[in-house]
């Protein structure tokens, strides 16, 4: 073997033709879908067309290449290869540093800025199979105050056609539940039966997907359309030359106090095109303004979201155990998918002192995130002999309870996180809750309830 076979991963079988195509392919995909191929990716490449050849029920590859690089490519044939080449690995609130900036300072502005109006667009750019898109739509739930109507959706485009097809099912394994924020699962999907997982519907209809090949120079950007869109880990696999047009493009498409979001690596290649880079909580944000960020807010009443408030562990009498320090213990092991520590953690917590409910919904949730529901539902059960009124308990069980097709307990335990809760002023944040105020958590309740009245 060479050092030119050795350096793009062929062995001596490979015939000196398929390297000729295999060229040709690449400049075929860097023209119409901006993708660079370096030599060290060429066995990714080559991997990717032994599987749509034999999907295409082509024995071999070369046989395959010949037959698609005959013609000039089409959009039918743009999207095969966009299935089997592009990557598309994401899950539900990926990057929390990302998602606790758009949390806390970045949608709250733009609420600001839109107040008048209510209306709000944002975009996941390469959005795969929708989990990012989804995940924006969730926090939207979250921050949009209740008892104001806004207008507020999230477009999810992408290239890959069959990605966009699982994306509009909204419906997702645990592979996609990573490092999922607590509560996520319990309050915004239902199991079904297959295990997996399905979005409600208040929080679909909020998303639209679309077919879009961010390369295409043809197709159009409505100039001024988004207030933010999130491009990450797309423009890294570009040309340069297709990584520039597209940041320009881009722009083009935001309001022109709008925010594109990319990863540090590839700021680069989006810099200029009336873009100002800048650094929040160690993300790179480009705003398209004159006007550093902090010059805008000076002087302006910027609400808080209403997801602000984090729950924390009381401190309470226990033996010689810091509930603090234990409790930012247990969240970074969770965090990290080191549930089985977390675990250990909490119930030491919960043997210093058995009587704080708290702790027992702490251990609820980690049980719950290790797939132990009835483990979930025994400390759930007990916390609520200590504290009956401890309404994210009632809730957690509602939900736990119609999973298990307990309908009469589920009704129940519903029903008493329901006058728990409108005994609770409206802007008050219920310990557990991860921030939703209880007017927020009674609208979800009721939902939950009357679909489980309906079952029982």
């Amino acid at each position: 073997m060479n050092m030119m076979q050795y350096e793009l991963g062929m062995d001596m079988n490979t015939d000196c033709h398929d390297l000729g195509l295999i060229d040709a392919l690449r400049h075929q995909l860097a023209l119409h879908l901006g993708l660079h191929f370096s030599s060290e990716r060429i066995p990714d490449l080559q991997r990717g067309i032994e599987k749509l050849a034999l999907a295409q029920g082509y024995e071999r590859d070369e046989d395959f290449l010949l037959k698609l690089l005959s013609s000039p490519l089409d959009k039918p044939r743009i999207q095969q290869l966009a299935t089997h080449l592009t990557i598309g690995e994401t899950y539900f609130f990926r990057e929390p540093g990302l998602f606790d900036l758009l949390r806390h300072e970045l949608l709250p502005f733009i609420m600001t800025q839109r107040r008048s109006e209510r209306r709000i667009r944002l975009w996941s750019m390469g959005c795969s199979t929708g989990e990012e898109a989804y995940s924006l739509a969730i926090l939207l739930d979250q921050i949009l105050p209740p008892t104001e109507a806004w207008d507020a959706l999230v477009l999810g485009m992408d290239v890959n056609p069959q990605a966009l097809e699982k994306a509009e099912t909204g419906v997702y394994g645990a592979w996609s539940f990573r490092n999922p924020p607590p509560g996520l699962r319990e309050y915004y999907f239902d199991r079904r039966q297959e295990g997996d997982f399905s979005i409600h519907k208040h929080i679909r209809e909020r998303v639209r997907f679309s077919y879009f090949n961010l390369a295409d120079r043809a197709a159009p950007l409505l100039h001024g359309a988004a207030d933010l869109i999130l491009c990450r880990n797309v423009l890294m696999y570009f040309t340069p030359e297709a990584a520039h047009d597209a940041g320009r493009r881009l722009a083009h498409a935001l309001k022109d106090d709008g925010y594109l979001l990319a990863t540090p690596a590839e700021a680069s290649l989006i810099s200029g095109y009336g873009l100002d880079p800048l650094q929040m909580r160690g993300q790179v944000v480009h705003r398209k303004s004159d006007h550093e960020f902090d010059v805008v807010h000076k002087g302006m009443d910027v609400p808080q979201p209403l997801h602000v408030v984090t729950h924390r562990l009381k401190r309470r009498p226990g033996r010689d155990i810091d509930p603090d320090e234990s409790h930012r213990t247990i969240v970074e092991l969770a965090n990290q998918g080191r549930v089985n520590e977390a675990l250990i953690h909490c119930r030491r917590l919960v043997d210093s002192a058995p009587s704080n409910p708290e702790w027992h919904y702490l251990l609820a949730t980690l049980l719950l995130e290790q797939g132990q529901p009835a483990a979930a539902v025994a400390a759930l059960e007990h916390l609520l002999q200590l504290d009956s009124a401890f309404v994210m308990a009632h809730v957690m069980l509602g939900r736990l309870y119609r999973q298990e097709l307990d309908h009469a307990s589920s009704v129940r335990h519903l029903r008493a996180a329901l006058e728990q809760l409108q005994q609770i002023e409206p802007d008050i944040v219920p310990v557990g809750s991860d921030g939703l105020t209880a007017l927020r958590l009674k609208h979800m309740v009721e939902s939950f309830l009357s679909t489980a009245e309906a079952s029982s």
